[in-house]
């Protein structure tokens, strides 16, 4: 009782994503130790895997520094058809590009703890994966993974309410895309009901 949680997130991206990923996620770590120094509440950071995306282009690609100067790339296959990220199989010509990322870092420092992280990815899918990944790193820190898939039917009556009460849902989104461009920034979050609608798998 009294638990604060100080949130931050991603969708999932491909050997981890870009290196803001874990700078988001270290960013929540950070917040919550602060808050409670200054608090004396208890507050558990959490970083939110956004599983049910389904932009596979946009988090597909993974880059990396190429011996020599310029960057190598690793591109996770298969056709980007809209389903979530979490139905993406790690299988096949994705065990491949794995595999080819692995010998990429062979050599290098760090290399055993790299290939452990990578190999998180088999048998997991492309959003299981991030998600070790990110547990694997920063799980010491007391960060908890969160994949929404886990939590989703618990969520029936946040979903009926945004369906239900659609207004008062935008309206929400609205108050917090003032509040972000009365601080000078451009809004991030789209106006528009923050729902996906799943059909065939897509």
């Amino acid at each position: 009782a009294g638990t604060a949680v100080i949130v931050a997130g991603q969708h999932p991206g491909f050997l981890g994503g870009p290196l803001h990923t874990v700078f988001k996620a270290l960013s929540a770590v950070a917040a919550a130790r602060h808050y409670r120094i200054a608090t004396g509440r208890p507050c558990v950071p959490v970083f939110w895997v956004a599983a049910d995306d389904h932009d596979f282009d946009e988090v597909r690609d993974a880059l990396f520094p190429a011996p020599g100067g310029g960057e190598v790339a690793f591109r996770f296959p298969g056709e980007a058809d809209r389903r979530p990220l979490e139905d993406y199989a790690v299988d096949g010509a994705a065990l491949e590009i794995l595999e080819a990322a692995s010998r990429h870092f062979e050599g290098r420092r760090f290399s055993e703890k790299t290939r452990g992280l990578i190999e998180l990815y088999r048998s997991r899918g492309f959003a299981g994966g991030f998600a070790a990944m990110i547990a694997d790193l920063l799980g010491h820190t007391g960060l908890l993974v969160l994949n929404p898939v886990a939590i989703r039917p618990m969520a029936g009556r946040i979903f009926r309410g945004a369906i239900e009460e659609p207004r008062k849902i935008l309206g929400l989104v609205e108050a917090g895309r003032a509040e972000v461009e009365a601080r000078g920034m451009k809004p991030l979050v789209a106006e528009r009901q923050p729902i996906f609608l799943v059909r065939d798998g897509k």
